[in-house]
């Protein structure tokens, strides 16, 4: 009989340090699963490369739309000046123009106070004054 507690200590014995390994195996594996899934939540190399190509892209295609526009505005300058070399050309002739129009205003009334001058004077000397008593 006392061998058969000797082996039912021992199985006891052996139990017990079973379950404390195995205790210690469901330790590590909890605390592998908490350390795993915190690295996973946390921001990997990779994720950081795959933010820093959407920037990159989103730059470059930003900075190809501001070339565009320099390159249009570039394209589009001459033709703006241009325009304004027509209409300052166009507006140097309205103004000749209307200085033709105001000078001849300006010969044509004194052309007219002129004749009025001459006629006034030349009309005293034609008339001959009426004599209605005579008649």
């Amino acid at each position: 009989m006392k061998d058969f507690f000797k082996i039912a200590g021992q199985r006891a014995k052996s139990l017990q340090d079973l379950r404390i390994k195995i205790q210690d195996i469901a330790n590590t594996t909890s605390n592998a699963r908490d350390t795993h899934e915190s690295a996973a939540v946390q921001r990997s190399l990779y994720d950081t490369a795959a933010d820093w190509a959407t920037i990159s892209r989103q730059d470059a295609f930003a900075k190809g739309q501001k070339k565009g526009y320099a390159e249009a505005a570039a394209d589009i300058l001459p033709v703006l000046e241009g325009i304004i070399a027509e209409i300052q050309a166009q507006e140097g002739k309205m103004q000749e123009l209307l200085k033709e129009i105001q000078d001849g205003e300006k010969d044509l009334e004194d052309e007219i106070n002129e004749a009025e001058d001459q006629s006034s004077s030349e009309g005293d000397d034609d008339l001959v004054p009426l004599d209605l008593g005579e008649s």
